[in-house]
């Protein structure tokens, strides 16, 4: 069989070009899919470079693709077709980044620091060469 010939546009005696979808083009882009999807939170145990599949998601196996993301407690992983690569950590964070409200106590008055807060300026010199503008 020939090689495939390609057209992108037609002009017809008219002088008018006529553009042509490119379908079979079209069909390619449209089997990528979507680069990454989130698949859910897991509870399989996973670490970065773990090559466990199936994972477990709502108590259920689920054969992991390439592009798919989860979350293991508080670590977000991608599968890259082979292993998992942990991109996001929260473990690290304090307690405060998980608070919906906080209430501070800033004292009264003119003392919102506290009684004792003093502040203390730096001596700076400013030097102009060649004169001021």
């Amino acid at each position: 069989m020939a090689d495939k010939l390609y057209i992108s546009k037609v002009k017809l005696p008219s002088g008018k070009d006529y553009y042509i979808k490119d379908t079979e083009a079209r069909e390619l882009i449209e089997n990528l899919g979507s680069p990454t999807h989130f698949a859910g939170v897991t509870t399989s145990e996973l670490t970065d470079g773990a090559t466990t599949n199936p994972i477990v998601i709502n108590s259920e196996n689920y054969p992991a693709h390439a592009g798919d993301i989860v979350v293991h407690d508080d670590a977000e992983f991608i599968f890259d077709g082979t292993k998992w690569v942990e991109f996001g950590d929260l473990s690290n964070l304090g307690e405060l980044a998980k608070k919906d409200s906080v209430t501070l106590n800033k004292g009264t008055g003119d003392n919102v620091l506290g009684e004792a807060t003093t502040f203390t300026n730096a001596t700076s010199t400013v030097t102009f060469a060649n004169g001021a503008g």
